[in-house]
């Protein structure tokens, strides 16, 4: 009688081993080496670890996204600049490959952010408040920055002096907000009719206005450069300007 309990092992890692020997050129591994555990620890190693390679390289890009969309973009190089009246406050931001916007209030009220360059812009303010700078990413992280505005001419030109000399009246005007006063603005009329006064002479250098002295009342219009208007009413009457 045949014993058939030892064949049954050597049947099946038999075919275990018949089976390793045809995978083993498409795994890449010589089939002179497909006995025992460890080639067959070899081939396993061979076909999952790619794989492990790829599915890790997933997960770690899955995170990196996860973490870089979480990051808020930040103000950089903040700088309010004064000239003439005028105030321009530029600014960078980081993060610019995620911004989805950036908006720009003057005390509440939206005021237009013009783009510099990549990262860098500028907003010419109107007027002196705080500014709120705001940068939204696409993943919706925001970032505020409020700037105070002091710098912006919002004073209208004064009259300094006043004097008549030889029937002409004289006018001396100063503007103190930064601008200067627009001569091309002066306007000198009766005014009563409206009508404009004959020779009225500018002396931008002295910062006057000369006219002869009017026999009726006469107002004096003038602005800034940066449109801040004023008006004096003269009264030939009392010999002296009234504002």
């Amino acid at each position: 009688m045949v014993d058939h309990t030892d064949m049954a092992p050597e049947g099946g890692r038999g075919d275990r081993d018949a089976l390793l020997r045809e995978m083993m050129p498409k795994l890449g591994l010589e089939p002179g080496k497909t006995g025992g555990a460890p080639s067959r620890r070899a081939a396993a190693w061979k076909y999952f670890l790619p794989r492990l390679a790829v599915a890790l390289a997933i997960v770690l890009a899955a995170v990196g996204v996860w973490v870089l969309l979480g990051v808020p973009a930040a103000f950089q190089d903040v700088a309010a600049d004064s000239d003439a009246g005028s105030v321009a406050v530029r600014f960078s931001l980081r993060m610019t490959p995620l911004l989805d916007s950036v908006t720009a209030e003057l005390d509440g009220v939206p005021v237009k952010v013009e783009l510099l360059d990549a990262g860098n812009y500028r907003v010419d303010a109107p007027k002196n408040g705080t500014l709120t700078l705001t940068a939204r990413t696409f993943a919706g992280r925001v970032t505020t920055l409020d700037v105070p505005v002091d710098g912006v001419d919002d004073k209208a030109p004064e009259l300094v002096r006043d004097m008549t000399r030889d029937g002409m009246m004289i006018l001396y005007l100063a503007d103190e907000g930064g601008s200067g006063v627009d001569w091309r603005s002066v306007s000198v009329t009766d005014a009563d009719t409206g009508e404009d006064l004959e020779s009225v002479e500018l002396d931008e250098q002295a910062g006057s206005i000369r006219f002869p002295f009017p026999a009726s009342p006469a107002r004096v219009s003038v602005s800034d450069r940066r449109g801040n208007p004023m008006t004096v009413l003269l009264c030939p009457a009392q010999g002296e300007a009234e504002p």
